[in-house]
C-alpha cells in the first residue's frame, strides 16, 4: 500500500486482491467502508481529504499485515508574515505586525514566540482560513517556532 499527496487531498493506492470485488477499508481503527473494484479503478485509488493528525488506513480485518496498512501524519501549516510597522523617532521599541493563517484550525499554545531571551505562547486559538493580526512591541522581531511536543502535527512555513 502506498500514499500519495495531492494537495487537498490524500490518494491511497494498493494491489487489489485476486479474485474479490470490494474490500473494507478502516481509517483511525473506525468501522470500514466497503470500496469495489470498479470505485477503485474509476478513481485511481482511495481517496479521502487531507486532514490534520495522524492516519492509519488498513484493507480488511486485519491491521497487523504490513503491505495492507499505512500510517501518515499530515502536518498544518501556518503561515506567519512579520512587518515592522511605522516607528516614531522617540518610540524606544519597535512595532511588528504579525499575521497568520492556516487552512485548518489551530488550538491554542501550539505557536510559540521568542522575544529578548523569553518564551510566550499564544494563549488564543486561530481559525481555519481567516487571517488573525497582531501587533507586539519588541526592540527585534520576534521568533516564532513550534515546541517539539507539537512538531509532528504543526509547522511554520
Amino acid at each position: 500500500m502506498k500514499y500519495y499527496d495531492e494537495g487537498k487531498t490524500i490518494r491511497l493506492i494498493w494491489s487489489w486482491p485476486t479474485g474479490i470485488e470490494t474490500v473494507q477499508i478502516h481509517e483511525n481503527d473506525e468501522p470500514g467502508r466497503l470500496y469495489t473494484l470498479q470505485e477503485y479503478k474509476q478513481r485511481g485509488g482511495y481517496i479521502l481529504p487531507k486532514k490534520p493528525g495522524r492516519f492509519t488506513c488498513y484493507i480488511g480485518e486485519n491491521s497487523e499485515t504490513d503491505e495492507n496498512r499505512i500510517t501518515f501524519t499530515h502536518k498544518t501549516e501556518i503561515n506567519i508574515s512579520v512587518r515592522e510597522k511605522f516607528l516614531f523617532p522617540w518610540q524606544k521599541f519597535k512595532n511588528f505586525e504579525i499575521i497568520f493563517s492556516s487552512e485548518h484550525n489551530v488550538p491554542e499554545d501550539i505557536i510559540h514566540y521568542e522575544i529578548s531571551s523569553r518564551t510566550t505562547p499564544f494563549s488564543e486559538p486561530l481559525a481555519a482560513n481567516t487571517p488573525e493580526i497582531r501587533i507586539i512591541t519588541a526592540n527585534s522581531p520576534p521568533n516564532f517556532f513550534i515546541p517539539e511536543e507539537n512538531s509532528e502535527l504543526y509547522k511554520i512555513i
